[in-house]
């Protein structure tokens, strides 16, 4: 996470994290910086570096990850629990003790015994008490109990207020007075879950506008980059392998991920050539840029 510039408190506040062998967990809540363009910016870039580093190829994560939002002052300590108690579940450690040294989880730092500064540990232990000794006390003793796991398990796994009100018969057959908006992708009250679609829907008509904006501004980066090394627009999409052709779409994908949000799937379309070759041609196109002693307000201002 600090390599790829998530900063505390500035892009994102990460409360718990977890790395499995084959998924990892994250709990987050969002600064500067999207959700969405978090994830792109991590999975992407952690994609692309570790490609390079072992020569392969190809995708690196099966499928597109999986978000809830979370009632923070109902569900927040839970989640931390949930999320911290992964490997357990999972049998990597066998102990509440070794979850303790555990170096793949935010646990182990908030007990103390590792140090990561992209996570916020004061957020966390401030709940458990003022002294941050006892606080940790009290969070060991949080995460250790087993029975308060197990309703986690139920409630994380799927999500939702229909998880938390017991299922999705006990949501319908409140009366039409009682009953709670649902979606299983929110975890909260219903007065939380409306609040939160509402939010959604007033985000997608602000979306329709940003993405035409940020259409403009591609026209606008593919222009002045062809420009300025001499070529045709046109020749963008067609595969070309000239050497000015390959430069300019290295550059365009650097400056259209890391400056307008682009994701390597819609480069891949936009261009034609695959997402793979979206995903290695971006840190080129860094290089490239900064060789060049261009500025993004050369290109875009």
């Amino acid at each position: 996470l600090r390599p790829l510039g998530l900063r505390l408190g500035e892009r994102a506040f990460v409360y718990a994290w977890a790395l499995i062998p084959n998924h990892f967990h994250l709990a987050i809540r969002t600064g500067t910086m999207s959700l969405a363009g978090i994830m792109r910016r991590l999975l992407t870039g952690y994609a692309v570096s570790f490609n390079l580093r072992h020569k392969r190829h190809g995708h690196l994560f099966q499928n597109r990850y999986k978000s809830t939002v979370v009632d923070e002052e109902a569900y927040l300590l839970a989640l931390v629990r949930y999320i911290h108690r992964n490997p357990l579940r999972a049998g990597l450690v066998r102990s509440m003790d070794a979850l303790a040294q555990y170096p793949w989880t935010g646990h182990a730092s908030l007990m103390g015994v590792a140090k990561h500064s992209f996570q916020d540990h004061d957020e966390i232990l401030r709940r458990f008490g003022q002294r941050q000794a006892n606080a940790r006390k009290s969070l060991a003793r949080f995460v250790s109990d087993h029975e308060a796991a197990k309703l986690d398990d139920e409630r994380f796994k799927g999500g939702g207020l229909i998880r938390s009100a017991g299922g999705i018969e006990n949501v319908q057959n409140r009366s039409r007075k009682e009953r709670e908006r649902y979606d299983d992708r929110v975890l909260g009250d219903g007065e939380f879950v409306e609040s939160i679609l509402r939010r959604a829907e007033e985000y997608e008509q602000v979306a329709e506008k940003t993405k035409k904006d940020r259409e403009k501004q591609f026209e606008k980066l593919t222009h002045n980059v062809c420009h300025r090394l001499k070529i045709a627009p046109s020749l963008m999409g067609s595969g070309s392998r000239a050497p000015k052709v390959v430069q300019a779409r290295m550059i365009i994908n650097y400056l259209a991920t890391n400056v307008l949000g682009y994701s390597g799937v819609r480069l891949s379309e936009i261009h034609g050539v695959s997402r793979p070759a979206v995903s290695q041609s971006i840190p080129k196109g860094e290089k490239a840029f900064r060789e060049l002693g261009w500025t993004v307000e050369l290109i875009l201002g």
